[in-house]
């Protein structure tokens, strides 16, 4: 019983003759030669001659590379992309050709199907020539048989006005065939051509699709027939008109070079859009800069409504004042939720013998710890600014300034005492007076 590939594979499209015959053409024939004998590796009339002296060290047996050849064939349902592989070895001297069909493409009632063929048994997906560093045409040679015009008679494509196609191109061709011929019927060439042969513009410090294919659709293209008809207008100018149309105003000329309509959409509502279009223009506003710059705003709850807010006559300056303000206001932020964090633990403060346990009154006394006793506790300062763990600091009465043990203490449980480098032995003396403390507390 036919599995389900094999059965939707059926029966390739067969190669002419003639491509068979060019493969062989590309094969070495090899030949040893000397006064008394001569040794020639195949019969075949075809392919290009390495001669060799023939004497007794003479190698005869030995492996060549791997040859990949591709042909395209069309017919007036399908066009194939069939790739077929040759190897090649020479025993004593006679060639051993295996071949066989590997990579198959197929673009047939709008379906575009991939499947590789492997010790006779189809599986879905391409195979690359070489592995994982390679592709499924690498080093691929393809056979010359004018598929191009064959693209153009007979094709499922042959209603397209196409230019001269990589073999690569077809596959983004085929799929969004109906949305190009609709596109080249009502006159609008560079609207078909950013369908045909997708690409990137660099715009705001970064690359983007010039075609949105999720909102190219027919449908759109049916319902903007009119604005598209007899234009040589881009997707993004058509795009950016809509948003210009829904806000009552018109496009700036040169505002393509900085925005474009995934950019339009984001203009202040509480300005002027010709006027912010202008503002840009002059400044060289980098889009992506301004949007981090509207995104602090917010984040300081500063209304959008004043036009020199929106659009300041130095935007670096702002945003550096809007960053400074936002990371004073972060750290006053944090300080206070810390301080309520500190009334809490305040009740670890305690004196047991000869010995201070102290909490971190500052997040920076933490990494202060970390620097003096030459150990990582300063990475703790955000568990122990969240209450995941608690950093306590140990120390001589007498000198309570001077960094000696650290605690880490969770769950009503010493984690671990560290000193200088990590690497001190803890006193027995010392775990005593931790253990005295952490009964103290509890």
């Amino acid at each position: 019983m036919k599995d389900y590939l094999t059965k939707k594979i059926g029966k390739p499209l067969t190669p002419p003759k003639a491509f068979i015959d060019w493969c062989h053409a590309q094969l070495p024939i090899y030949e040893w030669k000397n006064n008394q004998e001569t040794l020639r590796s195949s019969n075949r009339t075809n392919g290009f001659l390495i001669k060799k002296r023939l004497t007794k060290a003479s190698k005869l047996t030995f492996s060549t590379k791997f040859y990949s050849f591709a042909i395209i064939l069309v017919s007036s349902t399908r066009i194939e992309i069939q790739s077929h592989d040759f190897w090649l070895e020479i025993v004593n001297g006679k060639e051993e050709l295996h071949y066989e069909m590997t990579n198959f493409e197929r673009f047939s009632k709008g379906e575009h199907l991939k499947a590789h063929c492997l010790k006779g048994k189809w599986y879905e997906g391409l195979l690359s020539n070489y592995g994982i560093m390679s592709g499924a045409y690498t080093n691929t040679v393809f056979y010359p048989n004018k598929w191009n015009e064959q693209l153009r008679k007979r094709s499922e494509l042959r209603y397209l006005d196409l230019p001269i196609l990589d073999f690569r191109e077809i596959a983004n061709i085929y799929k969004y065939r109906l949305e190009i011929e609709f596109c080249q019927k009502i006159n609008a060439p560079v609207l078909a051509d950013e369908i045909m042969f997708p690409s990137y513009r660099f715009i705001g410090g970064e690359y983007r699709k010039r075609v949105d294919m999720r909102v190219l659709t027919m449908k759109w293209l049916k319902q903007n027939k009119w604005r598209i008809k007899n234009t040589k207008k881009t997707f993004s100018e058509l795009k950016m008109e809509e948003v210009a149309h829904k806000r009552k105003s018109e496009i700036v000329p040169g505002i393509e070079e900085y925005l474009d309509y995934r950019d339009f959409v984001k203009i202040p509502p509480h300005v002027g859009f010709k006027r912010f279009q202008r503002w840009i223009i002059e400044n060289k506003i980098n889009f992506k800069y301004y949007l981090d710059y509207l995104s602090l705003l917010e984040k300081l709850n500063i209304p959008l409504t004043h036009s020199l807010v929106v659009m300041p006559r130095n935007l670096e300056v702002k945003h550096d004042e809007a960053v400074n303000v936002f990371n004073q206001l972060k750290i006053e932020l944090e300080e206070k939720a810390y301080r309520e964090r500190l009334e809490k633990i305040k009740k670890l403060e305690q004196e047991i013998d000869e010995y201070m346990f102290l909490v971190p009154k500052k997040l920076e006394e933490i990494v202060e710890e970390g620097k003096n006793l030459n150990h990582c506790v300063g990475s703790y300062v955000e568990k122990h600014k969240t209450g995941e763990t608690t950093i306590i600091f140990m120390r001589k009465k007498e000198s309570q300034d001077q960094s000696l043990y650290t605690i880490e203490y969770k769950n009503k449980h010493i984690v671990q005492i560290q000193g200088y480098k990590n690497k001190e032995v803890i006193p027995e003396k010392v775990r005593e007076v931790a253990n005295k403390w952490v009964k103290k507390i509890s």
